[in-house]
């Protein structure tokens, strides 16, 4: 397995704005596959913050490779659960992420958020990811299986 170079379009950033509260719509689904299960993604980096930020506001968001109907809630011994954020403001603003760094996403991501003060909120997001050549179809495949072998 090999990063592709940033030349090769090695590195996408993803933005955009979700509703919180929902888990299944076109809004929640990050298209990344490329019809090739030679190919996969890394998270490198995953960021929300409120599209209001004046307003004091507590957020937390996941990422996984299947819709999660638990959008309040993380499961970190869940393997389809890749990515984790959390936004908060009041007196002390801060900002918190943990992703899974061992896995390869090779279908799409799914993401959803939750907003503690604001129902039907929007919720920005941005994720950083790194395409990698993994070699061969059955690579690809081992990394599906590995995704979802104890959720």
């Amino acid at each position: 397995m090999k990063k592709l170079k940033a030349s090769d379009d090695g590195i996408r950033v993803l933005t955009g704005t979700i509703t919180e509260g929902t888990y299944n719509g076109s809004e929640n689904r990050l298209h990344l596959f490329d019809g090739r299960f030679d190919t996969g993604f890394r998270i490198v980096s995953f960021t929300i913050a409120p599209a209001s930020p004046a307003l004091s506001q507590e957020l937390v968001a996941k990422l996984s490779t299947q819709p999660k109907s638990d959008t309040d809630g993380w499961l970190w011994n869940d393997v389809e659960e890749v990515g984790w954020a959390h936004w908060g403001a009041d007196k002390y603003h801060d900002s918190w992420s943990n992703i899974r760094e061992n896995t390869m996403i090779i279908e799409d991501l799914w993401i959803s958020a939750y907003n503690e003060t604001i129902d039907q909120a929007d919720v920005n997001y941005e994720i950083i990811l790194q395409k990698y050549d993994l070699g061969t179809d059955w690579q690809g495949s081992l990394a599906m299986v590995r995704n979802k072998s104890q959720a």
